[in-house]
């Protein structure tokens, strides 16, 4: 369980680190709450969806993971396509794949993260909120 709750926690915090050509994205730059629902394979419980605030701007857009000493995944591939965002990134015990399509003030993706021999399939769900602070 304790290995669960970490592997949560690396899921849920979203920072960014790449940049690329956004000018054809249609997203609202500023903060945005975002709710993360993560389902393990072989997890006999349902984990609680995370929630959290962040800002987003067109150069801090793409979702990543930090390892568990709080350092930042290495992102290994980063994409814009009309209003979708992939990546892949690896981090020091895991490693996934991610996709955001925004839609001016709303946002829809999934992660999928292989960690400890486990999969996880997230879901992202994102709402603009107003400015960042």
């Amino acid at each position: 369980m304790k290995s669960s709750r970490a592997l949560l926690i690396l899921l849920s915090l979203l920072v960014s680190g790449c940049s690329a050509d956004t000018s054809e994205i249609n997203m609202e730059e500023g903060k945005w709450k975002i709710q993360t629902t993560v389902e393990m394979e072989g997890m006999p419980m349902m984990i609680p969806p995370v929630t959290v605030e962040q800002c987003i701007t067109e150069e801090d857009m793409v979702p990543a993971q930090k390892n568990r000493d709080g350092s930042e995944c290495e992102m290994m591939e980063y994409d814009i396509n009309g209003n979708t965002v992939t990546w892949q990134f690896k981090c020091n015990d895991s490693s996934g794949s991610g996709e955001i399509t925004y839609n001016g003030k709303s946002m829809d993706g999934k992660m999928t993260t292989t960690a400890a021999g486990m999969k996880m399939n997230s879901t992202i769900k994102g709402t603009y909120i107003g400015p960042c602070d």
